[in-house]
């Protein structure tokens, strides 16, 4: 099963110490988990207005301290409380500084503010879910801000090179996102792209990535970031499919990214949807501790190791619909059991456990992107890719209503007018709800409302 943590055929499980949280976050007494929470304020990062970068103590971000490392073997996934703690991991890639004097200030180029360009300069990338939205979207804005970056290895889902090759022309690289680097590069343009990304034949549900050992050897000594953006983001899937990519799929580059000889930073892109975060927190440990303000008391404690063994242990391997869907209403009732919403958000929660619990040494930096519509500002406005929003529960709404409903309040869902929407649906609502019991409104009135 080669160096991955857990793959869908085979879940075994050997831990020394117990992996378990509760909805907080709190490690369980027993886990060993204590060493987790001495992360407070040592990772976060303030921008002053001058452009120089310091923590919420005052001192420059050059040194910060790591938790103890949860480790993969060969085919268990390890915890262990023992791990050395490394206080000599730098920052110094990520800021642009000349000096540090006596007191801990950095004397910063303004010009350069904090840095962002020179750290991409001549960099190379590992980037998984790179045919996603905001893969591309972050391919383009690399390319176009500093095309001096070096490879960029983009993992793509393919039967062979030959199947990777056209999937990164077909949804990268001849895509209408990429319209002002054709622009830029003109003639040169296809030679420059096909130059600066290298697909690779992956998956982040294998082993590895599901890389050939030479690739996978040359990456490992040539990447400086990864970038971790692949995920399901169905709301109900199949427990054991969400759990193997947004859970185990983190696990895995995890693992992986253990071994590289260069690597400065792991990018991983979760989602704001998980928790209401506290804004004085200061670490994902106690950051998802309060919900709304609110502690929640009385939320059993979360296992990742005994979900992930429920999944699997449960799965359905049949294509019947009724298999299927006793997968999606598991991933459902245990996401609700531990206080969250639907299955995406609970085993993405559960990916950036795993990765706080397993990174060590490794430089992480987690972002959660909020609902994502379309581009704002660049490369250009209003770019966007499939449907953004789920009009579901409109659609079902709608077939529920009666004809004389559907007049009152006809709205098409896949094409929003605003004055429709304003007009045929609150602005009649309204007036049906109040004055309707009254005998002022009838149906003629109804359907002739206008703006």
């Amino acid at each position: 099963m080669g160096s991955s943590c857990l793959n869908s055929s085979r879940t075994v499980l050997e831990r020394p110490i117990s992996f378990s949280f509760d909805k907080q976050c709190r490690p369980c007494p027993t886990s060993g988990f204590s060493l987790l929470m001495r992360r407070k304020y040592t990772n976060i990062v303030r921008c002053q207005g001058n452009g120089n970068v310091r923590n919420p103590n005052g001192y420059p971000p050059i040194v910060t301290e790591r938790p103890a490392a949860a480790t993969v073997t060969e085919d268990h996934m390890v915890l262990s409380s023992n791990a050395k703690i490394r206080k000599d991991v730098g920052m110094m890639d990520l800021t642009s500084y000349k000096e540090t004097t006596a007191l801990g200030t950095i004397d910063t180029c303004l010009s350069e503010g904090i840095g962002i360009v020179r750290f991409l300069r001549g960099k190379e990338f590992l980037i998984t879910g790179a045919t996603g939205f905001l893969g591309k979207v972050l391919i383009e804005k690399i390319l176009r801000t500093n095309p001096d970056v070096g490879k960029i290895y983009v993992l793509i889902k393919a039967k062979d090179k030959e199947a990777a090759m056209e999937r990164l022309k077909c949804e990268i690289v001849n895509i209408e996102l990429f319209r002002c680097l054709k622009e830029i590069h003109g003639s040169n343009y296809q030679a420059f792209m096909l130059r600066k990304l290298i697909p690779v034949v992956g998956n982040v549900r294998e082993a590895n990535l599901g890389l050939e050992t030479g690739l996978a050897d040359e990456i490992s000594e040539e990447v400086d970031v990864i970038i971790n953006s692949a995920a399901n983001t169905t709301f109900d899937e199949r427990y054991d499919v969400a759990l193997d990519i947004n859970t185990i799929g983190p696990c895995r580059i995890m693992s992986f990214a253990k071994r590289f000889k260069r690597l400065k930073l792991l990018l991983h892109v979760s989602t704001d949807a998980y928790s209401q975060v506290n804004s004085l927190s200061s670490s994902i440990f106690t950051s998802i501790a309060y919900v709304n303000g609110q502690r929640q008391e009385n939320t059993p404690l979360l296992d990742i190791e005994t979900e992930i063994k429920l999944a699997f242990d449960s799965k359905k391997t049949s294509c019947d619909s009724s298999m299927i869907q006793e997968m999606k209403d598991l991933g459902l009732e245990r996401a609700k059991i531990h206080g969250w919403q639907d299955t995406y958000v609970f085993t993405k929660a559960m990916g950036e456990m795993a990765i706080n619990c397993m990174r060590g040494d490794i430089p992480v930096v987690t972002i959660r992107p909020s609902v994502i519509e379309s581009t704002c500002k660049e490369p250009f406005p209003g770019w966007m890719e499939g449907n953004r929003f789920d009009n579901a529960n409109t659609q079902k709404l709608m077939e529920e209503m009666s004809e004389e409903e559907r007049t009152s309040f006809d709205f098409n869902v896949a094409s929003i007018s605003w004055k429709d929407y304003i007009s045929n649906v609150h602005i009649p609502g309204l007036r049906r709800h109040v004055m309707k019991g009254r005998g002022i409104c009838t149906k003629s009135q109804l359907v002739g409302t206008t703006l």
